[in-house]
């Protein structure tokens, strides 16, 4: 549990500040954090639409709450324990249909009347086609959208019918925002196709928790099988079954190389049929849904890194990875190129190319050097890019700078309006 979730919002030391995490509002009860330290900006009222089931929304929220200011989370999805002090429903059952049209249009009302309510400094959205178009609907200003990088991507595994409605969605919510987050480059260029003015885009991945993802050296002893690590959806935008279908391969092979394949979905059938059918699965363990406190764990037993996806905004396990000190071995598309230099500091292949992956895990096995300086390429993008807290204060301030340029705008808006009112003729 989160402290603070129990009955009345007792204090909760982060720092040397004594912040306080509120109970779920009655309508119009608010409880402000203490002010920050060391800084003169008062702390905002952020209203934040995106999914409380999401272990990368809550550490954002909390990120907000430690620097002091007051978030309210409201979600479609389920709202685990450990944030409920944080979060309210925008449905009668969060996360039984979520972003199904009648959850979204209930959300909607909801989200319209916690607006009201709260009436926040900034609202915030995360994944646009559904929580981007709850809160384009919900009357906030300043609305701050952030895209994952689906959301606005074409994903070729959905029908037209599909596409469709997301793109209307998506349109709607971009055209009501007023500045956009998003965490790599090709996914800002997808923004400005649809419309999205490029001054109005922060581009900047959120990063790792260094503190939880420790860095341990890569092991350079080649007498052990080099060791395969993967945690992605088994949905078909992933691919998954490129790395099985590669793993068998090795096996046919001789080469010594296990693997662990964390993640769940509708492939998994499939995917354990090529394991069985390809006589692997004493080297290659499915490790099913991983706790996000467990994935450093997880990820520190391996030398390689692999995914297979066909599409990413910015892969966070891709970046956790990195953190850890596993070498990669992925896809070759946008959103790897942008953070990750063939030869250097990745190994890249074709998407879907199950020959050209098994080659280079083949090449791994057999020189474990690569994996070691690859590695050790990798440190510096870890620690000027890919830190959760020096991204989150560049995030922060970009925010704060934003609302002040709406404050300023508001208000100047209001003197016009009343100059124009004095100099109006005036009746006898």
């Amino acid at each position: 549990m989160l402290p603070g979730s129990a009955p009345g919002p007792p204090p909760v030391a982060v720092g040397s500040a004594a912040l306080y995490l509120r109970s779920v509002p009655a309508p119009g009860r608010m409880i402000r954090p203490a002010a920050r330290q060391g800084e003169t900006r008062p702390p905002m009222r952020i209203v934040f639409f995106g999914p409380a089931s999401s272990w990368h929304v809550t550490r954002w929220a909390r990120r907000f709450v430690a620097q002091g200011h007051d978030v309210t989370l409201a979600s479609m999805h389920a709202i685990p324990d450990e944030v409920r002090a944080l979060a309210v429903p925008l449905a009668d059952a969060p996360g039984e249909g979520a972003t199904s049209p009648r959850t979204l249009l209930a959300a909607i009302r909801r989200g319209r009347r916690l607006v009201a309510q709260v009436r926040p400094d900034l609202v915030l959205a995360y994944y646009m086609s559904s929580y981007g178009l709850v809160a384009a609907l919900s009357g906030g200003r300043p609305l701050v959208g952030a895209a994952a990088g689906g959301d606005v991507l074409v994903d070729p595994f959905d029908g037209l019918a599909r596409r469709a409605v997301n793109r209307a969605a998506v349109g709607l919510a971009l055209a009501r925002c007023d500045g956009m987050l998003c965490w790599a480059p090709h996914v800002a260029e997808r923004l400005e196709q649809l419309g999205v003015a490029r001054d109005r885009i922060l581009v900047q991945p959120r990063g790792v928790d260094l503190g939880r993802f420790r860095y341990r050296p890569p092991s350079a002893d080649d007498a052990r099988p080099l060791r395969v690590f993967s945690i992605r959806l088994f949905k078909p935008l992933y691919r998954v079954e490129t790395l099985a279908e590669a793993l068998v391969e090795l096996a046919g092979r001789g080469v010594p190389i296990e693997a662990r394949l964390a993640g769940w979905g509708p492939e998994r059938e499939r995917i354990e049929t090529i394991l069985r059918r390809g006589g692997v699965t004493d080297r290659v363990r499915l490790l099913g849904r991983v706790a996000p406190d467990d994935v450093p764990q997880a990820m520190s037993w391996a030398d390689v890194y692999v995914s297979t996806s066909s599409t990413d905004g910015a892969s966070a396990a891709l970046f956790e990875a990195l953190a850890v000190g596993l070498f990669p071995v992925v896809s070759d598309i946008p959103a790897n190129r942008a953070f990750l230099e063939e030869g250097r500091t990745a190994r890249f292949f074709p998407v879907g190319d199950a020959r050209r992956l098994a080659a280079i895990l083949g090449e791994l096995a057999a020189d474990r050097r690569l994996v070691v300086e690859g590695v050790e390429s990798a440190r510096p993008l870890v620690r000027d890019r890919l830190d959760f807290e020096a991204n989150m204060r560049r995030i922060g301030a970009w925010l704060e700078a934003l609302v002040e340029r709406h404050r300023a705008g508001a208000a100047a808006q209001v003197s016009a309006d009343r100059a124009a009112g004095d100099k109006a003729p005036r009746g006898r």
